[in-house]
C-alpha cells in the first residue's frame, strides 16, 4: 500500500485540479476555446521541459517514439480537454465531472 502512495496522491491532487478547473470554468466562465487550450498546453511544456536540465531524461526519448508522443498529445490528451470545455457550456459542472470521472474508472 504504501508502495503506491506517492502515485495516488498525485492522481488525487491531478484529479482535484482538474475538479476546480472544471468548477471555475463554469463559475467564472472563463474562455474555452483551443487559444486556451494552447497556453495551458504551453505552461505544461515549460514546467515539465525544466527536468531536462537536470535529468538525463533526452536519451530515454528516441526520436522514432516522437510521432507516437505527438499523437498521444494530440488525439486523448488535446481532444479530451477540449471536448471536456465544450461541453461544460451545454451541462452543469457536476455532471461534466461525473462523465469524466467514471470514463477513466472503466479504463482501469
Amino acid at each position: 500500500m504504501f508502495r503506491y502512495l506517492a502515485g495516488i496522491l498525485c492522481a488525487i491532487t491531478a484529479g482535484a485540479g482538474y475538479s476546480l478547473y472544471i468548477f471555475f470554468n463554469k463559475k467564472w466562465n472563463i474562455e474555452s476555446g483551443l487559444r486556451t487550450l494552447f497556453y495551458i498546453f504551453l505552461f505544461g511544456t515549460v514546467y515539465l521541459g525544466i527536468q531536462l536540465f537536470f535529468d538525463d531524461a533526452v536519451s530515454v526519448v528516441h526520436i522514432e517514439s516522437l510521432p507516437y508522443i505527438f499523437l498521444l498529445a494530440i488525439i486523448p490528451t488535446m481532444g479530451g480537454f477540449y471536448f471536456t470545455n465544450r461541453a461544460i457550456n451545454y451541462a452543469m459542472a457536476g455532471e461534466v465531472q461525473l462523465i469524466v470521472v467514471s470514463c477513466s474508472l472503466e479504463q482501469d
